[in-house]
């Protein structure tokens, strides 16, 4: 509304020659007496499982690395493998 004050002009006056601009006051009433304890615990409980889904993640990855490790160390045990050539 205050980019194009124009667009608006049917809202106000028919008479007025010219409109330059509109001015928006918005008042937001104060919320007394509502309870959000449903919604903070529902999100509580949303953050909980978040970081429990992170937590398994961070366990997968760890395990996936553990489990390259043991598989390099096997490697190193037979004697590895050499991508080098000798020339």
């Amino acid at each position: 509304m205050e980019q194009n004050p124009f667009n608006y002009l049917f809202y106000y006056n028919p008479n007025l020659e010219k409109l330059t601009r509109v001015s928006i006051h918005e008042s937001l009433p104060a919320l007394k007496g509502v309870d959000f304890t449903p919604q903070l615990e529902a999100l509580s409980e949303s953050v909980e499982q978040g970081n429990s889904y992170i937590e398994s993640y961070r366990k997968a990855v760890e395990d996936m690395f553990d489990e390259e490790e043991g598989i390099s160390t096997r490697f190193d045990l037979i004697g590895g493998l050499s991508l080098a050539t000798s020339d």
